[in-house]
Formats: structure tokens, C-alpha cells, sequence
């Protein structure tokens, strides 16, 4: 029996004598037949910690309290267009090992090592790719990057709002009451200390009698009576802390959402001239309002990050020369970046943490979605796997095919690989009819899908949409959990790749079909072997582990009798 040794892969036991050919040796499809019984295997596994939230089209939520209804922002990876689409899966499971984590000013996350991050790789102009962040985490110059920002196309309606100004007027109008104003009592009030007359114009674009305010004679703002537009402000926040915007601006298109943007920074915010170019920072008291500012930047064509200030006293002069000491409250610094389209990713800054908790992803049908941790967001994603298989009457593992999504979730996955791949073969699900005798025959496959149990695990109370479920309601089966610990499947890989049956190898694999598989089981699918000549007990999560998770399930149902043998692992 073959043993890992130190640094080699996973599967040593694997050959090119598993393969299918022909009597001259030529490499030839696998045999199929509906009589056999037929098997898909599954892996979904990767998944952020619980501290990341996703953008929704109703703000940032935590991706564990993430619900069936809510619809994500994602990004299209062929035309980069922001797009809100409805999850189609949930996983949420406990994981017990490693954490991948970056840092940086423009990128921060979490992922378990296996967990696929859609990146550009520096030097290869127009290579978009995923990549499994513990392989990122090894790789040196030159690098890789992930999208900040994405297009947002709406288009702004004619007129916006309770008293229907134009999109411009109104951008900038919200942009001067969300920074500097106040509504009550059936008063709006804008506070400025200088009379401005850029200000004073767009006031008198809204058809409203606005008159100056003044105190101990100085000028303070303006203020107009109108109950109706009063109270609609008011709703949006009775206090600056409970401020944010309203639906309505996130509706518009790029240019007015930039319009509201560059009115809010001019009454509560600042630009300095940098070398890389325009610094542009906000300030609120609102956490609602700094988490909007953040996603409208993203619509804007911007990138937006979010860090809190805390309080601190200081000394303020007024317009008498009187000095007065302010007591600070604290609030959130939203940064804007104008020219920042990606986020570089360097080596140095991963680290890697144990971590025993729980963990959580979705699926979406573009297979990117907008995640924040710590108010630094960027672009992350997802990708699920398929194998296909069959037992003999002689007892042989016939291994037909095997699909591995890319930029897709496990919806998609079925509707664009799966589906497709068995039409291809004429895999039909199988049908009961009545034969020319008047008795009940069956045609077509039976199948059993086996996976990650993670697809069957899901929050009670947040959503019923888990993969399994997805998995169950478009391909009509029941899915069936495999066993979760390393030792049962890879006793059940060893077992089943050094059998014999009447002369040649229990598993074959269609050569043709299973390049996904065939490569992690080379060597792909491989134990991580440290500065210190240590090797990992258990392997590493990458593309490939996917495929050769997905079969290592398979084994561990359908012979159970190796699960209880002892192989020789790395030291």
C-alpha cells in the first residue's frame, strides 16, 4: 500500500492505470449505463467569518443574520456592472482550523483557506481569475489585486421626491439638509456660518420662500415653513445621530448620486490636494447615514471606507474672540478614494489564525459579492463543484465526469454545468411508463447525491435556502450528508484507489471528462509543508481541493468498510 510521505500529494496511489483507454492504450471515454446506480458528489465549503457583513439593496447586513428575501449586491464579471440579485444558497457551518486573513488600508477579510477570491493578476493584462486565499497567501511578485469599485448604470427619473424637483436639484439639496440641516415643527433649516450664494441659488431652485437666519447678529443659515416637506425630512432621522439617506438617492443615477456626494462633503466634510491625487473625507454622527455614504460611493464610480473617530475635546474660538471647549461626541470618517479601482494584495500582509466557530457564505448567480469587514469593502466570491460517477455490477467505481463552477453559485451551477453536461450524455432523469405488455418499467438515471454536510447546515431563523435545499428543489432528489472528518475520507481515497477488481483498479476515470479531478488527484489535491519541514495534517484548500473533496465524500458513503482503516499520514 502506498503511503504520503513528507511534502507529496494527497493521492500518491493515483495513476495513469486509473485512467479508461482503449486495447491499443489510447485514452477512451468511460462506460455508462441507466441500469447501474448513479452517484453526483458535491462540495460548497468556503466561507467568510462571522464579522463580515454584504451589501443588500436594503443596506449592510452580517452575513450570518443574511435572509432568503434579501437581494445582494454583485458584480457582473464580464461587463463589471453592479447588479442586486436574490441569493440562491446559504451555508453556514462550524469550522475548526485556520482563517486566512488580509489588512490592508483597502481590502480586510477572512475567509477559510479554501475560499475562492476573484482577483487580477498583476502583469497579465486583463486575466480575471479566482484564486483560493491560502495559495494567495504563498504567492510573490507579481501579484494580485481585487476590484473595488463596479458600474452602476441606473438612470435617474424625471422627478424625484415629495414636491417632484429634478434628480439634480434634488441630489443637491439632500446633500446640504443630510450634512447641515434640520426639519421640526414644519420648519427645514440649512445652518451654514457664510452666505453663500452657490447655497442661496439652488435654495431658490426649489420653488420654496427661504428666508436667512441670524444669531447675536451673525448669519447662521436659512429656514423655509413647509409642513409637508418638514415631516418627510423629519422621517428620515429626528436627530443628526439617527439620519440617513433616503431611498430615493440610492435610485439615481451615478452623476446625481456625485452631485449629492459633493454637496454633503462641502457642508460637513473636507478635500486636501494629495500626490496620488484629491483626498475626500466625510463626517457623521450616524452610523446609518456613514453606511450609505459608503454604498452611494460605490454607485458613484468611488471607493468609500469607514473608520470611527472617537471623542476628544477642543478649543474654539468664536466670532467675538471668545474661547469655548467643545466636547466631542466621536463619529465615523468615510473616506473617498476617486481613483482607486483595485485593491493590491501582498504577501506580507495575510496572516493566518486557528479559529473554532461558526462561518458562512451564499451563492449568487454571478458568483461576486460586495463584502465589507471592519468598513474597508471590496469584491468577494463563491464557487461549488461536481462529480459524477457509477458502480458496476462487477464492483467497479466508474468516475464519468466531474464540473467546477467558476463565477457562479450553486443555482447557476446546475442551470449552466450540470444539466447541460447530462443532457450531453444522455443522462435523463429516470421515468416510470407502462411497456407494450401493460408493466410497469423504469427509463433513464436514479440518481444519489452525497456532499458537504455544510450544504444541509442553516441558521433557523434566517433562512430555509441552503444549499442542500437549492440542490433538492432543481434536481428533485434528497441530498445526503458524507462525514465531515479528514481521517474517514481520506481512509475511504486510500482504500478505494489501491483496490484491485478481477485485474485492473476498483476506480476509473473518464479522461476526457474529469481533467478537474484527474489534476488535483496528480498531485494538485496536496498536504502544505512549512519553512520547518513540517507537513499539515491536513490539506490544502484550493481549487483543487474542491473536486478531490467532492470524491473524497463519495468514498466515504459508499465504502464505509475503509473509513476504519489506519493509512499512514505525514509526519
Amino acid at each position: 500500500v502506498a503511503t504520503v510521505s513528507t511534502g507529496e500529494a494527497v493521492t500518491p496511489e493515483f495513476s495513469d492505470l486509473h485512467l479508461f483507454k482503449d486495447a491499443n492504450g489510447k485514452p477512451e471515454a468511460a462506460p455508462m449505463s441507466p441500469r447501474w446506480p448513479t452517484y453526483r458528489a458535491w462540495d460548497f465549503g468556503h466561507c467568510f467569518d462571522p464579522s463580515t457583513e454584504l451589501l443588500t439593496e436594503h443596506g449592510w447586513v452580517p452575513v450570518m443574520e443574511v435572509v432568503d428575501d434579501d437581494r445582494v449586491a454583485t458584480r457582473n464579471s464580464q461587463t463589471g456592472r453592479l447588479e442586486y440579485q436574490r441569493i440562491t444558497a446559504k451555508i453556514t457551518h462550524h469550522h475548526e482550523g485556520e482563517l486566512i486573513g488580509y489588512r490592508s488600508q483597502n481590502v480586510d477579510f477572512e475567509v477559510t483557506p479554501e475560499h475562492l477570491i476573484p482577483v487580477w493578476r498583476d502583469g497579465r493584462l486583463g486575466r480575471w481569475t479566482k484564486i483560493p486565499a491560502s495559495h494567495l497567501a504563498t504567492l510573490r511578485s507579481p501579484h494580485a489585486a481585487v476590484d473595488l469599485r463596479a458600474h452602476w448604470d441606473a438612470r435617474s427619473p424625471s422627478t424625484v421626491g415629495l414636491l417632484g424637483w429634478g434628480p439634480a436639484l434634488y441630489a443637491e439639496f439632500m446633500g446640504w439638509y443630510l450634512s447641515e440641516g434640520c426639519a421640526q415643527h414644519g420648519t427645514v433649516v440649512i445652518y451654514q456660518l457664510t452666505r453663500r450664494l452657490d447655497i442661496e441659488t439652488l435654495l431658490a431652485r426649489t420653488g420654496l420662500a427661504w428666508k436667512p437666519m441670524y444669531h447675536d447678529g451673525a448669519f447662521v443659515g436659512w429656514r423655509t415653513q413647509h409642513a409637508a416637506l418638514a415631516a418627510d425630512l423629519h422621517a428620515l432621522g429626528a436627530t443628526a445621530h439617527l439620519k440617513r439617506a433616503p431611498a430615493a438617492l440610492h435610485a439615481l443615477s451615478k452623476d446625481d448620486i456625485r452631485r449629492f456626494l459633493h454637496a454633503f462633503v462641502e457642508g460637513d466634510g473636507h478635500v486636501r490636494d494629495r500626490s496620488w491625487g484629491p483626498e475626500v473625507t466625510a463626517f457623521t454622527v450616524s452610523k446609518a447615514l456613514a453606511d450609505d455614504l459608503q454604498t452611494l460611493a460605490l454607485k458613484a464610480g468611488w471607493y468609500a471606507r469607514l473608520r470611527w473617530q472617537r471623542a476628544a475635546d477642543s478649543v474654539i474660538t468664536d466670532r467675538r474672540g471668545r474661547q469655548h471647549v467643545a466636547h466631542g461626541t466621536g463619529g465615523w470618517v468615510v473616506s473617498f478614494k476617486q481613483r482607486a479601482h483595485r485593491g493590491h494584495l501582498h504577501a506580507p500582509q495575510f496572516y493566518r489564525r486557528p479559529y473554532a466557530g461558526p462561518v458562512a457564505c451564499v451563492t449568487v448567480p454571478n458568483g461576486t459579492v460586495y463584502v465589507r469587514r471592519n468598513g474597508i469593502a471590496h469584491w468577494n466570491g463563491n464557487s461549488p463543484c461536481c462529480i459524477w460517477a457509477q458502480t458496476t455490477p462487477m464492483g467497479w467505481l466508474n468516475v464519468l465526469g466531474c464540473v467546477q463552477g467558476e463565477n457562479m453559485g450553486i443555482e447557476e451551477l446546475i442551470e449552466q454545468e450540470v444539466l447541460p453536461w447530462q443532457a450531453r450524455f444522455g443522462m435523463m432523469p429516470a421515468t416510470s411508463r407502462v411497456d407494450s405488455f401493460g408493466k410497469a418499467a423504469r427509463t433513464g438515471y436514479s440518481f444519489r447525491d452525497i456532499g458537504d454536510a455544510a450544504a444541509r447546515i442553516r441558521e433557523q431563523t434566517s433562512t430555509r435556502r441552503s444549499a442542500a435545499w437549492t440542490l433538492e428543489r432543481m434536481l428533485r432528489t434528497s441530498f445526503e450528508a458524507a462525514p465531515v472528518d479528514w481521517t474517514s475520507r481520506r481512509n475511504a481515497v486510500k482504500g478505494v484507489l489501491n483496490k484491485m477488481v478481477s485485474g485492473r483498479p476498483m476506480a476509473m476515470f473518464d479522461p476526457f471528462e474529469c481533467k478537474p479531478l484527474i489534476k488535483a488527484l496528480r498531485g494538485g489535491w496536496r498536504f502544505a509543508k512549512g519553512k520547518d519541514g513540517k507537513v499539515s495534517r491536513l490539506p490544502i484548500k484550493d481549487r483543487h481541493s474542491h473536486s478531490g473533496d467532492s470524491f473524497a465524500y463519495l468514498l466515504a458513503v459508499l465504502f464505509p468498510s475503509y473509513v476504519s482503516v489506519t493509512p499512514a499520514m505525514p509526519r
